[in-house]
């Protein structure tokens, strides 16, 4: 590679000596650098490159990215994006304005994971495991309701005490696992996998319903529920099962391979236990018309003995 770095000693140099000295200087120290910061002022010519600023609130630089590399991007970079680009400071002789020449981009934090999310949805739902008419049907009156949740969380005491209280004939049993970080998809199979060694080791008393439940949190904290091995077991499981993970506005894929979702940990207990309660519903109304009509029943004959 020539050097054009201009000797320190000499007295005058001119402008584009300056600024050619410059760029050998920042191309050598920053050739394959990765920055992150948030995206704005984005501009799409018609050419095909792209050019727009990366800032956070410290600073800001200008990148561009050449046609050739922008149509390899797998997402549409937009304003407010918060993303990861890797390639090589340079700067524009003509000009003396340096910029960050893009090779690629990739969405940081959340807005990496929720691509991730769709990416793996679009590939689960072409393969049919989305599909209702393989969805099992939820029993009417659960005699035997599983939970796959940690038993330290709220989640569980919950699900525990609305079944208690909806339907305190149903039996509970609690299958742990852990429900948030990389170890979780493994330790819900394996829950999952516990359960049907129990059915098959007490055939008098199986499961006869699955509840897989976590409380609410960040994207990050319910990521475990977005793996594919464990969308796939789920999705093959042979005993019907209600997912209630988070709150009403979060969605993972666990979600959609499971027979039903219920917007939260709670609701899915309600779901469960909704014949039972309707069902205690209607014989508390039974009770109450009986003992008014054995009441008017008493008063008639009372007066007729009078």
């Amino acid at each position: 590679m020539q050097n054009d770095i201009v000797e320190q000693n000499k007295e005058i140099i001119s402008v584009g000596e300056l600024n050619r000295s410059a760029k050998y200087l920042l191309e050598d120290a920053f050739a394959n650098i990765a920055v992150i910061g948030e995206i704005s002022n984005m501009s799409r010519p018609s050419s095909g490159h792209i050019y727009f600023t990366l800032k956070d609130e410290d600073g800001a630089i200008g990148c561009a990215m050449w046609r050739s590399q922008a149509s390899k991007l797998n997402f549409r970079p937009e304003d407010g994006d918060k993303c990861i680009l890797k390639g090589q400071v340079s700067l524009y002789p003509a000009t003396g304005r340096y910029q960050l020449m893009v090779k690629s981009i990739e969405q940081a934090g959340s807005g990496n994971l929720m691509h991730q999310f769709e990416q793996l949805k679009k590939k689960l739902d072409s393969e049919g495991l989305f599909d209702l008419s393989k969805k099992l049907s939820i029993p009417q009156s659960p005699k035997h309701i599983g939970v796959i949740t940690s038993s330290s969380t709220a989640a569980f005491q919950d699900i525990l005490s609305t079944i208690q209280r909806r339907a305190p004939s149903a039996q509970v049993s609690l299958s742990p696992a852990v429900v948030q970080g990389d170890t979780a998809p493994n330790t819900i199979i394996h829950a999952l996998n516990r359960i049907l060694k129990f059915n098959e080791n007490n055939q008098d008393n199986p499961i006869d319903l699955v509840l897989l439940s976590r409380g609410g949190g960040s994207i990050e904290d319910l990521w475990c529920f977005n793996n594919e091995n464990l969308a796939r077991e789920i999705a093959s499981f042979p005993i019907p099962t209600i997912s209630g993970v988070g709150h009403e506005i979060d969605f993972t894929i666990c979600d959609f391979v499971s027979d039903m979702r219920a917007p939260t940990p709670t609701a899915s207990a309600e779901i469960a236990t909704e014949f039972y309660f309707q069902a205690m519903d209607k014989v508390n109304d039974l009770c109450i018309n009986l003992k008014r009509a054995l009441t008017d029943l008493f008063k008639t004959k009372k007066q007729k003995l009078e």
